[in-house]
């Protein structure tokens, strides 16, 4: 099947698209333009693939999905490579040659050798629900960002409050009624509390249209247990089952721990042993949430009203490995904390552990998809 098979490799960009065709039987492939507009392109691969069957492979990127769903659904077979992972060539750097071509060329190179390693392509219900978790993500950061424009300007101008804690309700009558001796000033503070009070309007807004929206299927078994864990709500089960999609992708529990970015870098050889910080390399937004839940785990293991409500209803299976887990976990952040580790770094090594139940539930509640 293989050596009658015909692989494509597109570089896709707003404006241009890249082909290379690698042929049964050729020596190499066949490099040029492709179109760019969405139902002229998948007319082209038709073209191609009516003498044998072919297998297209294209970067994931700012252009999405929708390329490779026009695809499967006109019978033809595409893969969306995962852009870290693409094999890199000793030596290539050193050329300082990149175009399009060379990268089209090199996909189907890698492609024709099952070198690539595939990302797990959303369907259109996960993706909205993925748009709408990372939004709410975004809106978060443009309060804190509009929070700390008031706050430095305060500080640039020496003003203080010292009454209570900052961003409570007499602070914001206190910015309100503030006079200013240069009108400039009132302008700006006038200004930064308009885009923050505009930024919180938005959040609330989105956080009730989130609390009421319907699951997906597939997810409402895994967010329902993911709320049993202590430091994850609703909200936040929405957001790790919007960004993990099916956790029983990953064979181990290890394997979705290196998915969020969360486990240590190594850079060993012979007989040294080098080990540094977290890797980074993974989901950011899993990384977010999985770390601010781990907070959480520095106070004795205990279930609260929220979580005996969010409990209600649930497997006594999921309710248990939530306990395993606040166990385990306080008891982790102790441990690191008495060896004089840092607060941070104890909660990064507990949002790692905490990971790995997370990656857990799906093995109980996870209907098959």
């Amino acid at each position: 099947m293989r050596e009658s098979t015909t692989f494509i490799g597109l570089d896709v960009h707003q404006g241009s698209v890249m082909a290379a065709v690698w042929r049964p039987g050729a020596a190499g492939p066949e490099v040029g333009a492709a179109p760019v507009e969405l139902p002229k392109l998948v007319r082209w691969v038709a073209r191609v693939a009516a003498d044998g069957p072919v297998h297209v492979a294209y970067e994931a990127g700012p252009c999405g999905y929708p390329l490779v769903r026009a695809l499967q659904q006109a019978g033809l077979r595409c893969t969306v490579v995962a852009p870290s992972l693409i094999p890199q060539v000793a030596g290539g750097r050193r050329q300082r040659i990149k175009t399009d071509r060379r990268d089209a060329a090199q996909l189907v190179r890698y492609l024709r050798d099952g070198a690539l390693t595939a990302v797990t392509v959303p369907s259109e219900a996960d993706e909205a629900l993925r748009e709408l978790t990372r939004a709410r993500q975004q809106l978060q950061r443009d309060v804190v960002r509009a929070r700390h424009r008031v706050s430095k300007l305060l500080l640039r101008h020496g003003q203080r409050w010292t009454q209570s804690k900052p961003w409570t309700h007499a602070y914001r009558a206190w910015l309100r009624d503030r006079v200013w001796a240069e009108p400039g000033v009132a302008v700006v503070c006038r200004t930064y509390l308009a885009a923050l009070e505009s930024a919180e309007v938005r959040l609330k807004d989105l956080d009730a249209q989130l609390r009421a929206w319907p699951l997906p299927a597939a997810l409402t078994a895994p967010v329902g247990a993911l709320q049993c864990f202590r430091g994850i709500d609703r909200l936040s089960a929405l957001m790790l089952a919007a960004e993990i999609g099916d956790g029983r992708r990953f064979p181990t529990a290890r394997a979705f721990m290196h998915y969020t970015g969360l486990t240590c870098w190594e850079w060993s050889s012979g007989a040294q042993r080098r080990q540094g910080s977290i890797s980074k390399m993974g989901n950011t937004h899993l990384r977010r949430v999985l770390s601010e839940a781990a907070w959480h785990y520095r106070y004795r293991p205990a279930v609260g009203v929220r979580l005996r409500r969010s409990q209600r209803g649930q497997s006594a299976e999921a309710c248990a490995l939530a306990w395993r887990a606040q166990e385990r976990l306080h008891h982790k952040m102790q441990t690191l904390t008495r060896r004089g580790k840092r607060p941070t770094v104890a909660t990064t090594a507990v949002a790692r552990e905490l990971a790995g139940f997370v990656w857990a539930v799906w093995r109980l509640e996870a209907p098959a998809r």
